[in-house]
């Protein structure tokens, strides 16, 4: 489209640029939830595979990588609380917190299932943890509430949606009293035909402007 679309023009990219993010289980916080802990797990397991060989041995890394960029810095913020390079020092850490944090638990358990798939000897704490684990000494911690970041993939769809229709000459935004037309405006009434939340205009507007923040040029 090489002109400025009409709002309801906008309405319908909206729904079919978000209406993939909603089929793929993006939209869904629990399945959400569960892609971005496989995600960081078996990033710090490449990082301790490329630390031993200089290979991290993951036949997906494409795939990894492609969600990693599109997450961003926007979920499971725990996992990169310690600031160091030295990935067994990030495991025996996220072993101390895992004693009651589900996060790094989840996380754990997922770096664990990738050496055992690999045949690749585990760094020692994490083979007395594994152990541990096998034998009921240590128990995944409750999670208390709902997933707490599991909707930053749906808002990465969102703010991508938003800035698909920035680019195509829509205003991101506008004014609260002025009339509903911006690109927060269509994708706001796309999310509620297609049944998914936020569906109002300041909602959406704020995680266009949390993921304006973040420094990701326009032009990317």
């Amino acid at each position: 489209m090489s002109h400025l679309p009409s709002f309801q023009d906008a309405v319908k990219i909206a729904r079919e640029e978000l209406s993939r993010g909603k089929e793929s289980g993006d939209f869904d916080s629990g399945v959400a939830w569960k892609k971005c802990i496989n995600l960081r797990a078996l990033e710090l397991f490449a990082d301790i595979r490329f630390a031993e060989t200089g290979s991290d041995d993951l036949k997906d890394r494409k795939e990894l990588q492609e969600l990693s960029d599109r997450l961003g810095q926007n979920e499971i913020r725990t996992s990169f609380e310690l600031k160091t390079s030295d990935p067994i020092i990030k495991i025996e850490w996220l072993i101390r917190r895992a004693e009651d944090d589900s996060t790094s638990f989840d996380i754990l358990t997922v770096v664990a299932a990738a050496y055992a798939e690999t045949s690749v000897l585990m760094p020692e704490a994490l083979v007395r943890w594994t152990a541990a684990v096998l034998r009921s000494e240590k128990k995944r911690p409750i999670r208390h509430g709902k997933f707490a970041e599991g909707t930053g993939l749906r808002n990465t769809h969102i703010w991508l949606t938003i800035r698909r229709l920035v680019q195509l000459g829509m205003v991101a935004t506008r004014n609260d009293a002025s009339p509903p037309t911006s690109a927060c405006d269509a994708v706001a009434e796309a999310l509620k035909q297609l049944g998914e939340n936020p569906t109002t205009f300041a909602s959406v507007k704020r995680i266009w402007y949390e993921f304006q923040q973040i420094d990701r040029p326009l032009s990317q």
